[in-house]
């Protein structure tokens, strides 16, 4: 799985991260519109980042990611045919597996609590 580089996750904690990614990602998405898959991974990352169930240290990882798929000029530059976004959707995917995992683990502990 992709990891999200550091300069991303520095940015993301940033107050004006969300602001940036309420900004740019429609226009992003709306780009990427044949790209169900990858729409797809940006939305449910978008979804966690605004969860109240997911810890903060995870919505910055989201935030993270989301500034990485809006990035054009990232490891594997948006506009390579093909290529472009692979590394994309490894950040996104390894972001909302490590997020789902968390809530599951939540959920099954909250079920052993009940």
């Amino acid at each position: 799985m992709a990891e999200i580089p550091e300069r991303y996750l520095l940015e993301a904690a940033q107050p004006e991260a969300r602001h940036e990614v309420d900004e740019r990602l429609p226009a992003k998405l709306a780009r990427l519109a044949t790209d169900q898959r990858l729409v797809r991974l940006a939305r449910d990352a978008y979804r966690y980042t605004t969860d109240p169930r997911v810890p903060q240290k995870y919505k910055i990882m989201g935030l993270a990611a989301l500034l990485y798929l809006i990035n054009p000029f990232d490891l594997i530059p948006d506009f390579i045919p093909g290529a472009g976004y692979l590394d994309d959707v490894g950040a996104l995917t390894a972001f909302v597996i490590a997020v789902g995992k968390v809530i599951e683990t939540a959920r099954d502990a909250a079920k052993d609590v009940v």
